[in-house]
């Protein structure tokens, strides 16, 4: 007999990458293609939340600037994860990053928080240290056409 918690341990581990940029989402996937993970990737700021809304995130990986402008849309999925599934832990990259904003990072309880560029071992590290560990890949789950 299984029990719950045995049941639990034993699912794999689901993971949002939300960036705007197509060959970063790319890069992710094949990077975590080593991991018995469930991926999901998206480019706006809205399909985040509707993803978030929908499934339960181990972790999120969040680029902050989704726009071309001067916007902090990843500042705001974090903002909402933490508001609505506190335990999921949110790593969060930026290719604009300051001091300002690294700050109001840490104050909404980012996980880790990275100026691009992030080297692969950095981030496969970090996985390490959030529970995932290497495994037969699952799928890949690509945002709709």
């Amino acid at each position: 007999m299984v029990t719950i918690s045995e049941e639990y341990s034993t699912k794999p581990k689901r993971i949002l990458i939300v960036d705007d940029e197509t060959a970063i989402l790319f890069a992710y996937q094949k990077l975590f293609r080593i991991f018995g993970v469930i991926i999901d990737v998206c480019e706006t700021f809205e399909h985040a939340i509707e993803l978030i809304k929908n499934n339960i995130y181990e972790i999120v990986l969040t680029d902050i600037r989704l726009t071309h402008a001067d916007g902090k849309e990843g500042l705001e999925i974090l903002r909402y994860i933490k508001n609505h599934h506190s335990e999921t832990e949110v790593i969060v990259m930026t290719g604009y990053g300051n001091e300002a904003i690294k700050k109001e990072a840490i104050a909404l309880g980012v996980s880790y928080y990275f100026e691009k560029p992030v080297s692969p071992d950095v981030i496969i590290e970090i996985l390490r240290k959030l529970g995932v560990e290497r495994n037969v890949p699952l799928k890949v789950r690509n945002r709709p056409e």
